[in-house]
């Protein structure tokens, strides 16, 4: 996935997949315009034929976002995989106490580590 930062303050602001950006560019949205217009463009121009639809990222322009999962850096591991189950996601963004993101984590990290394979 791709995360979508605030240059104000640092703040995440949206995500994406590489799934998304196929959508997007069949909709043929410019790789010139600004991310969040293009998110919001792409958006418009597909909600239609996507299954589920795709919220735009949260922007001046826009009210509207998906749902970006994350954790705090001090969740335990439990909270995590509870959340990975529930929300079906592969990947969640870590956060520090200012819910500014500081890393990710993903299904396949944590299978790693129950495994014996490192």
């Amino acid at each position: 996935g791709l995360a979508i930062i605030s240059e104000d303050d640092g703040m995440l602001v949206g995500n994406t997949s590489s799934s998304d950006m196929k959508l997007f560019l069949k909709a043929g949205v410019s790789l010139q315009t600004p991310v969040l217009d293009f998110f919001a463009e792409a958006c418009r121009s597909s909600v239609h034929s996507m299954s589920p639809p795709v919220s735009p990222p949260k922007s001046p322009k826009s009210s509207t976002r998906s749902p970006t999962i994350t954790c705090s850096d001090s969740d335990p591991l439990s909270k995590v995989i509870a959340r990975f189950t529930k929300t079906k996601v592969h990947h969640m963004y870590i956060v520090d106490e200012t819910k500014k993101p500081i890393g990710v984590i993903t299904v396949r990290d944590i299978c790693r580590l129950f495994s014996s394979e490192k």
